[in-house]
């Protein structure tokens, strides 16, 4: 072990610690003003990507299904992200790290993180997590309402040797995986689910007929 001076104790030797911007680009997502105005109600548009869609399930790692979208030209205004996006909300809940699995863009709400090398891909998403409440007393005392882009960008992270960093990309990226599968999966049988359930209690298809089908 050796002293950091950054944080103050002893990390492992051959760890370093870096400001967060120093190992990936931090952004904010935007939002078309007025807002209402390029809503979609139609729900065909750009999925539009808020705060809500992430405190439905805080723990899941992933956002596979959003509310809300945004007409085509609200994309102009906005930020877009494609699959395997990492995204931290940064108002009303704030700290909440996500996977965007979609293509969809981001409220004001959000910050971007992104162009870092592939190793860091999960050791980012568990450092956030980890270090969420220690952020949240940072950005606004007792009273958790934002969490400004800086400090985010100037977070001392502690980051271990590369080859311990690609070992544990390597692990943790299979369970990652297979939890992604398994959220989709269970997605799939709850839409499934939402469909028939109307069309049984109204009588228009019967138990018996669903398995057959199937």
């Amino acid at each position: 072990m050796v002293w950091n001076e950054i944080l103050k104790r002893d990390i492992p030797a051959g760890w370093n610690c870096f400001e967060m911007q120093n190992i990936c680009n931090i952004s904010r997502g935007a939002s078309p003003r007025p807002i209402e105005a390029y809503m979609d109600t139609t729900n065909t548009g750009i999925p539009w990507i808020k705060i809500s869609d992430a405190t439905e399930d805080i723990e899941s790692p992933y956002l596979l299904k959003i509310k809300d979208c945004i007409i085509p030209e609200g994309k102009k205004k906005s930020v877009s992200v494609k699959p395997d996006t990492l995204i931290v909300s940064n108002s009303a809940t704030p700290g909440i790290p996500k996977f965007v699995e979609l293509n969809a863009c981001v409220h004001d709400g959000w910050l971007i993180l992104d162009k870092y090398d592939s190793y860091y891909k999960y050791y980012l998403f568990y450092v956030i997590k980890m270090v969420r409440y220690n952020l949240l007393y940072l950005a606004s005392g007792s009273i958790f309402k934002n969490l400004k882009t800086d400090y985010l960008k100037t977070l001392p992270t502690l980051v271990p040797d590369i080859k311990i960093l690609q070992r544990f990309d390597e692990k943790i990226e299979r369970i990652m995986k297979h939890i992604l599968k398994t959220e989709r999966e269970i997605n799939e049988l709850i839409e499934l689910r939402d469909n028939l359930l109307p069309l049984l209690m109204n009588g228009q298809v019967t138990l018996n007929s669903c398995l057959s089908h199937d």
